[in-house]
């Protein structure tokens, strides 16, 4: 009888449980969706309602790297100051701070450098932000990055420098910062 009683009240509870979840999953979404539009305030006030900091979208990115994705420095402050993971890794291992340099997003780039986000960090194909900065020609986060003392000569998993991609990409800012650095 306490087995049938378990059970009845377990079946019971559950249409809430889906309930609270599916309120969960709402709220995750619009704090994404809040994290690229750049409204800290709303992003503070779905936080304080239970949003999850690490929901992640369906390509594998969490709000923070929605925010340094979308130039949204504001709202990467914000996430970081209610405890979001610096160092997350999306698909394929790669982290906010190596989305905002091949975006080219220089003040979140700065944001996430001044909190302690991991220069050398590489994502699963051995790339570093500089790498990412190089690909894209974004010359800006690359001149910030080296002025940070991103190792100029890493290579990543099939042997490439940052300059060798930027060449290959024909970026030719980068490639003339790079060389202007020594490499």
């Amino acid at each position: 009888m306490k087995k049938t009683s378990a059970l009845i009240m377990i079946l019971a509870m559950m249409p809430a449980a889906a309930a609270v979840l599916s309120a969960n999953d709402a709220l995750d979404d619009e704090l994404l969706s809040a994290a690229e539009t750049g409204n800290s305030a709303l992003v503070e006030n779905l936080l304080d309602r239970g949003a999850d900091i690490e929901a992640r979208d369906d390509d594998g990115l969490t709000a923070l790297m929605v925010a340094s994705f979308n130039g949204q420095a504001a709202v990467a402050e914000t996430l970081l100051d209610r405890g979001a993971a610096l160092e997350a890794r999306g698909d394929k291992g790669v982290t906010a701070l190596m989305w905002a340099s091949l975006l080219g997003q220089a003040a979140v780039a700065e944001t996430l450098l001044d909190r302690g986000a991991a220069l050398e960090a590489r994502d699963d194909d051995g790339k570093t932000a500089l790498m990412w900065a190089s690909l894209l020609g974004q010359a800006a986060v690359a001149e910030t990055l080296l002025d940070r003392g991103v190792a100029l000569e890493a290579r990543d998993n099939n042997g490439s420098t940052a300059l060798m991609m930027a060449s290959i990409q024909g970026q030719a800012a980068v490639v003339e910062t790079l060389l202007d650095r020594g490499a």
